[in-house]
């Protein structure tokens, strides 16, 4: 009984586990979706970050003033809240701003990169096409030697046969 017990909660948890996201999951997710905003070439999902941050900042401090104003919560209450949503926009907005400037450097580095490689590429096939030259110019001169070494011997080989 206990064992089935036992048995039925194990697997009530791995499938809660299979359907429940980790903090580094959901931080992924997250980073994901900020690739995918910021590389799109339509200007809302790159301008719905900043438009957001001040639209939610404004709305929360207005209502919070309100709030204060009218007597509905203490000031210090507000206050802490209205700080720790702004501290979460705030957070949001910059993070997503820094990973998509460090992606436009890696991407601007991988670039470079590349450039540098097909430069590279192309120095290397030249030094390679130089060589090549060189060992056919040299290839060259040693038949224009053997040739003259041919026509020497055959000079003074038949100068000798005459003799």
């Amino acid at each position: 009984m206990i064992k089935d017990a036992i048995n039925i909660l194990d697997k009530v948890s791995d499938n809660a586990d299979r359907f429940v996201e980790s903090g580094e999951e959901r931080q992924s997710t997250l980073t994901e979706r900020q690739k995918i905003d910021m590389t799109s070439p339509f200007k809302l999902p790159q301008l719905i970050r900043p438009v957001l941050a001040i639209w939610s900042a404004l709305t929360f401090t207005l209502t919070q003033w309100y709030c204060i104003a009218q007597g509905l919560v203490e000031g210090d209450e507000a206050l802490l809240a209205n700080g720790v949503i702004m501290s979460g926009i705030i957070g949001f907005y910059f993070q997503s701003r820094k990973a998509e400037k460090v992606s436009t450097k890696k991407f601007q580095a991988e670039v470079e990169i590349q450039k540098m490689n097909a430069e590279a590429s192309i120095k290397i096939e030249e030094s390679r096409v130089k060589m090549a030259e060189r060992i056919e110019k040299e290839n060259m001169k040693q038949l224009r030697r053997e040739k003259r070494l041919e026509r020497r011997r055959k000079r003074v080989g038949f100068k000798n046969k005459e003799e």
